[in-house]
């Protein structure tokens, strides 16, 4: 009795010089604060899901910059006076050697001769022409990627690829060191400078350069992005809310085919799918 009096009386000195006890501090999430999922959480989702669209398209532009399926030929002479379509006829290496008529050439002087045609007759070609009726430029005939340099057309795509990789392992831990902020920015600058250069680049090994940064850009942006609006609303939101993110870039793979057939022109789809994001530096910084 007298020990259950005596702590009593400990317990209410201890709360009231404050020296002894100290109250246990309840534990306060950002969102209980600024609100589960209200007006603001959902103006930064609506902007961060805009400027996805645009940033996706990059994903899937080397289809259309680089479509399979364009008709190449073997340039003829300067000075030689017959139609294209003959010279694609006369040129191409008998089918008996089962090389590919679009990189090897027979000599014009080799169609003079009544003799059968040797694989050692044959030059490889150096200068190629395209037909152009349903893409009037692409990087194709842009860098002549081409028989022995078709290869790059992958490399580039590994290259970006590579890009995408390098930003999931640096942005997430750059911008718990810098801010949110300034690497969201960072990564949006970026993706936008290098998708513009990318369209002037004056060879293909720069063009690929640009690629990689274009693609680490795009992925910084999109990694950040989720972690902001993940961390911006209350737990029982960040399903939705992570999930509906990723229709911006569903909307991106389904508007660019329509895109790409409106503008056939690879220079001209570089900048369109670049340009778009101008409109939210701004409202970034």
């Amino acid at each position: 009795m007298w020990s259950t009096k005596k702590e009593e009386d400990c317990d209410s000195v201890q709360k009231s010089s404050g020296s002894f006890v100290s109250e246990p501090e309840e534990s306060v999430e950002v969102s209980d604060v600024i609100g589960g999922y209200g007006p603001w959480q959902r103006d930064i989702f609506v902007l961060l899901f805009l400027a996805s669209i645009p940033s996706a398209w990059h994903n899937l532009q080397m289809t259309f910059m680089a479509p399979s399926g364009v008709e190449f030929w073997c340039a003829p002479p300067y000075n030689l006076n017959i139609s294209s379509y003959e010279w694609r006829n006369r040129s191409a290496p008998p089918e008996h050697l089962g090389l590919d008529k679009r990189c090897y050439v027979t000599p014009f002087w080799r169609l003079q001769s009544n003799s059968t045609v040797q694989e050692s007759d044959l030059l490889k070609c150096t200068v190629w022409e395209y037909d152009d009726t349903f893409y009037p430029s692409t990087i194709i005939d842009e860098w002549d990627l081409v028989c022995d340099r078709e290869w790059l057309i992958s490399f580039s795509v590994s290259i970006y690829n590579v890009g995408y990789l390098v930003a999931v392992l640096v942005f997430g831990q750059l911008s718990d060191s810098v801010g949110r902020r300034p690497t969201l920015l960072f990564s949006y600058v970026m993706n936008v400078g290098s998708g513009f250069l990318s369209a002037f680049a004056p060879s293909f090994a720069m063009f690929a350069i640009l690629r990689f940064f274009t693609a680490v850009g795009a992925a910084g942006f999109y990694t950040v992005s989720f972690v902001i609006l993940i961390e911006m609303v209350s737990p029982m939101y960040r399903s939705m809310v992570g999930v509906a993110i990723n229709f911006g870039w569903c909307l991106a793979f389904i508007s660019l085919p329509g895109v790409a057939w409106i503008i056939r022109d690879w220079f001209w789809l570089q900048l369109a799918v670049t340009l778009p994001k101008l409109l939210f530096i701004s409202v970034f910084w």
